[in-house]
């Protein structure tokens, strides 16, 4: 609140209660970082501000904790300033990570004529928990030995992705 005083050559008058409000300037707010791969730890988007160094806060899906999943979050980013205000919306995706197959697992015999279906795969390992299966197992092989596809399923579907390989 202020009083203002206009004076001149004849006196001075002061005015009753003048009220200044100043507002907030906006700043811009600038996200990235925002497609990322999956390995355990917190993924959280990167910011920048016009001008810079201004504090903002910014919420993954409505909470403040960076998420480690994969999967898309909603990014808010808000402008925390007394000077300045703004805010920005935009999506942060987290990528499965590619699953790793690190000893391919062994194909047991079968006799002519029947399928992949009556082999048993054994061992193998890869870079996470999972299993090991024939990618089609309906087809019947030639005789002799012969390269077949199997597909490594991950037990967390959500964060990494199947692989293929091929054994004999």
């Amino acid at each position: 609140n202020y009083d203002v005083v206009v004076s001149n050559y004849v006196g001075s008058v002061t005015s009753s209660v003048a009220v200044l409000n100043v507002q907030p300037a906006l700043a811009t707010i600038t996200l990235s970082n925002l497609i990322q791969t999956f390995d355990g730890t917190a993924k959280s988007a990167s910011v920048t501000t016009i001008p810079t160094n201004l504090t903002v806060n910014l919420t993954y899906n409505g909470i403040a904790n960076a998420p480690t999943n994969a999967g898309s979050y909603a990014v808010v980013g808000t402008i925390s300033d007394t000077n300045y205000q703004g805010s920005v919306t935009n999506t942060l995706v987290i990528n499965p990570a590619t699953s790793t197959i690190t000893t391919l697992p062994v194909a047991g015999a079968i006799t002519y004529g029947q399928t992949l279906a009556n082999s048993t795969l054994s061992g193998g390992a890869a870079s996470t928990d999972g299993s090991f299966a024939f990618t089609t197992p309906g087809i019947v092989p030639n005789v002799a030995t012969t390269n077949v596809s199997v597909t490594f399923t991950p037990t967390d579907t959500n964060d990494y992705t199947t692989t293929n390989a091929k054994v004999l």
